[in-house]
């Protein structure tokens, strides 16, 4: 199969437009550590709201999908050197409309995560509660002035 098969396969079911939002909400999951990582020194060494720093990560899925939507469009215009045959309000307008698609999934991924990680950060707090019992019960029995002595 070549290429150009291919991507008349993927322009026909759209897959492009897809592929689009995963890569731009792999591309954001990516970007965002950096930026937190950073927000997070700016706070702790001028006392800064990492909010307002970490805010630009909403932006980013709108900027990598115009970005992609444009090469998508340059690349079916056939990479012509002049690039005033291209319909630019088409790609603003699928470009925000891919963005807006692809914050509302890395929102819904983001929320995924965050909810597996707590519960297994609960579930590893009630292992860790039950070893303390245990340890407590222990050192209650050895230091009680009731104990029963072994033989």
């Amino acid at each position: 199969m070549e290429f150009q098969e291919i991507a008349v396969f993927l322009s026909k079911f759209y897959i492009w437009e897809i592929l689009i939002m995963l890569i731009a909400i792999g591309l954001t999951f990516i970007f965002r550590i950096p930026i937190k990582r950073k927000a997070f020194k700016l706070q702790e060494k001028y006392g800064v709201d990492k909010s307002m720093l970490t805010q630009i990560t909403a932006i980013i899925p709108y900027i990598l999908c115009l970005l992609m939507v444009f090469i998508l469009y340059w690349y079916r215009a056939g990479f012509i050197d002049k690039l005033d045959s291209l319909e630019y309000t088409s790609i603003i307008t699928e470009g925000i409309l891919l963005g807006s698609g692809a914050i509302g999934l890395y929102e819904a991924v983001k929320k995924i995560i965050k909810g597996q990680k707590a519960i297994h950060e609960k579930k590893l707090n009630i292992k860790i509660e039950k070893i303390e019992a245990q340890k407590r019960e222990e050192a209650q029995k050895k230091t009680s002035p009731y104990r029963v002595k072994e033989k």
